[in-house]
């Protein structure tokens, strides 16, 4: 059988779209913790010829806020383990491994929910809970975690540079003015960390959304990240790697500032 034949009909047009990969491609989950983790999904649905559905879905926004906690709990467990250098030098290394175990922990509950709602997200007559079974009875678990190993090779170099590069400007900020940061300075230099750290690793994006949106069987759905990547050089050059970057780097630095200061100001209430 086709996988042609296994997808769910477009209304209207009787065609199965909902895993035809983008024309577009980079325009995939913003990463990190953006409160519009739909935006990038929308322009890539939107530039294929999807017909655009309403912002979604409701237990995608709860698993993605449990894979967040996971990452903080693990993250500052982490920190807290490791032993505390008086090199300042080191201290980036610390928060850098970390940030990466919290990311590989975190991706257990993202990864699940992300493909759903991508799939979700380029398909005009599917539910979630249809879209959920449908992925379970034709491709097993492991279907719900295509692209788990491309998200993490996309998350850990963002973190490897959002994480240090959030703390090293903290620490700047508290050394000028003599006192530890508030929760508002925090919140600028997580935008600021966040905004950088999603320009460096669009590829890495765009490679992670071709991976997800591929259909079963397809090159790009084995999961290689350097053969999809170089293939996207190849058809689309540098443009290709780097698409979708300004709305990347735009939702990006508006979730770092939101989540990280309101992470900073309850870390602040808490201890």
């Amino acid at each position: 059988m086709r996988s042609e034949d296994t997808l769910p009909p477009d209304r209207g047009s009787g065609a199965a779209t909902w895993l035809r990969p983008c024309a577009r491609p980079g325009h995939g989950q913003t990463g990190g913790f953006s409160p519009v983790p739909w935006c990038g999904e929308l322009v890539c649905a939107a530039s294929c010829g999807h017909r655009v559905p309403p912002p979604l879905h409701g237990a995608s926004r709860v698993l993605g806020g449990l894979g967040a906690a996971a990452f903080f709990i693990t993250y500052e467990n982490v920190k807290s383990m490791l032993p505390h250098s008086s090199t300042p030098y080191l201290t980036p290394a610390t928060h850098m491994v970390a940030a990466s175990l919290g990311e590989v922990v975190a991706c257990l509950i993202r990864v699940p929910s992300e493909v759903v709602k991508q799939r979700a997200q380029v398909s005009s007559s599917s539910s979630t809970l249809r879209i959920l079974s449908h992925t379970l009875y034709h491709e097993g678990i492991q279907g719900l975690y295509r692209g788990y190993k491309s998200t993490v090779l996309r998350e850990i170099p963002f973190s490897l540079v959002q994480f240090p590069l959030w703390e090293s400007l903290k620490d700047l900020w508290s050394w000028k003015q003599g006192h530890v940061v508030d929760s508002w300075q925090s919140a600028v230099c997580g935008a600021f960390a966040g905004g950088f750290a999603a320009a460096v690793t669009t590829p890495l994006d765009v490679a992670k959304t071709r991976i997800m949106l591929a259909k079963a069987g397809s090159s790009s759905a084995s999961g290689n990240v350097l053969a999809t990547l170089g293939d996207v050089w190849r058809t689309q050059g540098l443009s290709g790697l780097f698409a979708g970057v300004v709305p990347r780097m735009a939702a990006i630095s508006l979730g770092g500032f939101i989540f990280l200061g309101t992470y900073e100001k309850t870390r602040q209430l808490l201890l």
